[in-house]
């Protein structure tokens, strides 16, 4: 008699073996531990990305999308990783970490930084004769929104950040 395994965590189809008769009641046979008598439908074919597994029940084989080892993220940055086949992500899962308050805080001042640097070159009368009234205004936006940055708090949700200057 054929079993059938199983992988106890990922559910895949293993391969199958022999079972060993049952010594002690003849007639029968010894089932190892995640295995099955019964084996996969010859018309599942699993195609790329998908694997042969077993249903949780423990009652069917089916074809699976396999996405074992794939990572999703919680809103808190937490990483999670799929360990079986056929498991569905929960809805409020991220396929990348988000992105920390802090960390956007600070590349949305480093923009302005920039800008600033630029505008401030820009309405230089040493550098730039006649000076345009928009750049100076320009100039002024940029670095009223940066101020901005610098005082709110990311701590506070939700973060309702200041709108870049055009």
């Amino acid at each position: 008699m054929k079993q059938y395994h199983y992988d106890p965590v990922t559910l895949a189809y293993l391969g199958s073996t022999d079972a060993f008769p049952d010594p002690e009641e003849p007639g029968n046979f010894i089932i190892a531990g995640n295995a099955v008598v019964f084996a996969p439908a010859e018309n599942l074919i699993p195609g790329d990305g998908q694997a042969i597994g077993i249903l949780q029940d423990l009652s069917d084989w089916t074809v699976y999308e396999n996405k074992i080892g794939k990572h999703y993220y919680d809103a808190d940055g937490k990483e999670y990783t799929i360990v079986r086949l056929g498991e569905i992500l929960p809805e409020w899962a991220l396929s990348v970490p988000p992105l920390n308050a802090g960390d956007d805080k600070a590349a949305r001042i480093a923009m302005a930084n920039i800008r600033i640097v630029e505008l401030i070159d820009l309405t230089d009368p040493d550098l730039v004769d006649p000076v345009d009234p928009a750049n100076v205004a320009k100039l002024r936006a940029w670095r009223l929104y940066r101020n901005q940055l610098i005082a709110l708090d990311v701590r506070v949700t939700p973060i309702v950040w200041p709108k870049v200057p055009q």
